[in-house]
């Protein structure tokens, strides 16, 4: 799912094996796309509300509300 800028989302912070560690909701303030091969990925900055701060996650991390 593509998001837009100023969406609010639920995001999720994970360990490298998939668990949850945290979550909250955020505001998408910004996407930059990134090209490997074939391949396109969307990468969003959320501006995470819970700790005031920016975290940049992939669209796999992200829940439209």
């Amino acid at each position: 799912m593509n998001h837009k800028i100023g969406d609010l989302v639920k995001w999720q912070g994970v360990y490298d094996d998939y668990i949850v560690k945290d979550a909250g909701l955020g505001i998408i303030m910004g996407i930059k796309e990134y090209k490997y091969e074939k391949n396109k990925y969307l990468v969003y900055d959320v501006y995470r509300t819970k700790h005031k701060d920016i975290l940049s996650l992939g669209t796999e991390h992200l829940e439209k509300t």
